[in-house]
Formats: structure tokens, sequence, C-alpha cells
């Protein structure tokens, strides 16, 4: 590839070819996402970045926006970041990290990941300075989202609420679970189609992809609302569940996928390598350690410790909820008087983290509420 003529190259960028090389759901593969590589790009008159848009951010909130107020309710991201009042003001409002300004205002500072600093070096953050639009790859090409955020895979849709089929009708589909804990799920669209006598179903990832797409699988499926009518797809991890009787010919679509990341956020890498200065073990917060970092300021509560790290024994054996509640560790989507899912407050790997507490997009403004996410 490194010897590609500029023309081949461009002619590759704009055709439907490299799809595939895209992760969920920037390839196209639903019928929410973006739909082709000029949805972004143009070749000529589109700056250094060859976009359509005068910044990066520009580029991401044209569709991560509220343009159309309602019109995928179930939709996991609406309605989306850029209304207002939802990006942070730090310290006043907002329940997403901020993507605008200043990337040192707070004491935050220019991160040391050589893959994130040319995304900052404008003097203010952007989408992309965390995010990559086309998904990490390793140097086979192989997507390496599962690695770069562990156990942060979500769906395009909530879990546990009924979903009509394509164009309506009277069938019912939950999303159940995307993870039963054997199994990462893998990043992928689904459409699945009831087959000829509505009792089992077969699955496409390449439904939108292709004019004449691929189904795969004969699974059957029982109708009803109990664990009893549980069904795993091709993906172990990916369990769905029909509420009420489809028909033959319904097809649902979403997606599982993760969170697009430019570099690893394990243990919070991320955080911690612009909030340099929020890492402090325990020694320093109580104000006796010699080599606390940054020195002198003492603000942050410890993080990459375990609880009673300390050895004073105050600490709880395990984290209640934010509302002071036991944890509920539930993964439903919070409605219809199910306990709170927003404000369980998680260990990562044992340990207290910044993602035990605070989350950089849909935070909920009160942890005795769910918020819209």
């Amino acid at each position: 590839m490194r010897n590609l003529k500029p023309l081949l190259a461009a002619t590759l960028l704009l055709s439907g070819a490299p799809a595939l090389a895209v992760d969920t759901p920037h390839d196209g593969s639903v019928s929410s996402s973006v739909t082709e590589c000029l949805s972004c790009h143009q070749l000529h008159a589109g700056g250094g970045t060859l976009t359509k848009y005068s910044s990066n951010n520009d580029s991401c909130l044209t569709c991560h926006d509220s343009i159309v107020p309602g019109a995928y309710a179930n939709h996991f991201f609406s309605p989306a970041w850029s209304s207002a009042g939802r990006e942070a003001a730090p310290g006043t409002t907002g329940d997403q990290h901020k993507w605008s300004g200043s990337p040192t205002a707070r004491g935050a500072r220019i991160p040391l990941n050589a893959d994130m600093v040319p995304y900052l070096t404008g003097g203010s953050l952007q989408c992309a300075a965390c995010h990559d639009a086309h998904g990490k790859k390793d140097t086979f090409g192989t997507s390496i989202q599962n690695t770069l955020a562990p156990d942060s895979s979500h769906a395009s849709v909530k879990f546990n609420l009924a979903m009509p089929p394509n164009g309506g009708g009277a069938g019912r589909m939950k999303l159940i679970r995307i993870d039963d804990g054997g199994y990462p799920p893998v990043p992928a669209a689904y459409a699945i189609r009831i087959k000829a006598g509505a009792t089992t179903l077969e699955i496409s990832h390449d439904y939108r992809l292709s004019a004449t797409p691929t189904w795969v699988s004969t699974i059957p499926f029982t109708v009803g609302d109990t664990a009893a009518q549980d069904v795993g797809l091709d993906d172990p991890s990916v369990v769905v569940r029909f509420t009420a009787a489809p028909v033959a010919g319904n097809i649902w679509e979403f997606y599982v996928g993760y969170p697009l990341l430019r570099a690893t956020n394990v243990a919070d890498a991320m955080c911690v390598d612009c909030h340099a200065d929020r890492v402090m073990d325990h020694t320093c917060v109580e104000g006796i350690g010699a080599a606390c970092t940054p020195g002198t300021k003492v603000y942050s509560h410890p993080v990459n410790q375990a609880l009673n790290a300390n050895a004073k024994s105050y600490d709880l054996a395990a984290p209640l909820d934010a509302d002071g509640t036991p944890a509920n560790g539930s993964t439903t989507d919070g409605e219809g008087g199910v306990a709170n899912p927003g404000n369980d407050l998680r260990l990562s790997a044992g340990m207290v983290r910044c993602t035990t507490c605070h989350a950089p997009h849909n935070s909920d403004s009160n942890s005795l509420t769910v918020d819209v996410r």
C-alpha cells in the first residue's frame, strides 16, 4: 500500500471497496450509520484532512446532533451531543466531556500519547483526540477496539426495550445483553430476519453493504418475555428475546460496537494521560506522601489503588451505588422502575479508577435519576 499512486489512493478512499476497513457503525452496515466515505470526505477543496468540514468537531457533530429530535427514539446515542447545555462547562454544567476550548484548562495537559497529540496541537480540544472515526487497527488490519476499551462494548439500541421491526408491525424484539461473561462481543452489524413459519431466524452482517446480502443460520426461537425465551445469535455474546409474535420477513437492525478509541484506555490510561495532576495515591491525598504527583497540590481522590489501600479499615469491601444503596450491577436501561444502572460505582481489576465515579459521556447529573442517554 505504501507505493500506491495518489490517484489510486484517492479512488480507494472514495469507493465502497474499503468499507470493511472501517469499524461499525461508520462502515455503512446499519441504516443509521455513515453510508459511504463521501459522507465525510471530499478530494478537492477539502483542506488538509480532505473533509467537507472546517474542523474535526464539525465533522463529528454534523451527525451527532439533534436536528431530527426523536427520530431515533430507541437509539442509544439520541438526543445526541450537540444539544444546548450538554457540552461541559467544567465545574458548572453539562453531561459530556468538553469537546472544544483549551486542552490545558483546569490543570489538564497535552497528553504524552503520540497518537493523541496531533489532534490537540491546534489549541483546542477535538473529538478526534480520543476517538478514531475509522476504528483503530493492528498491523494486520484487524480492529483492536476490544483491547483498547475492554468491557466497553455497547449496542445502538437500548437494552430490554421492546422494538418493532423495520417498517412497523406487531412483532417485538428486545436486546437482552451483549456479553454473557464468557465471550467479548464482536463488533458487527446485525440484521435479523424471521424465516418462514416464524419459529426460526437468520442473520446478516452485510445487509446494508451489499445489494445481495448474505443470510446465515437457522436459529429457533419461542415467543415470550422470560429467560426461557432468550435467543443467542451467531455471536454467543449477543442475546435477544421476542416478546410479541413476529411474522415471516420481519427484520430488525442494530449494531454492537466499541467507542472507537484512538488509544488504549485500559486502567484509565487516556484519562490519566491528560489529567496527570489528579493521579494521586492515598498517601498524597492524606498529605503524607513524599513523592506526590504533582507535589504540593492535593485535591484528588486516590486512583489506581484498591479499597482499603491505607489499611485503616474504613473502606467498605465493595462500593455502594452513588446514592448510597447496595450496588445492583444492573445492565437494564433503568426505565420502568428498574434499579438505576447509571449510578453504579464499579472497580476495574479491583482498583478505584477515574471511571469508577466519572463518565466522559452521558453522565448522570443526579445519581437518583437516569438522565437521557
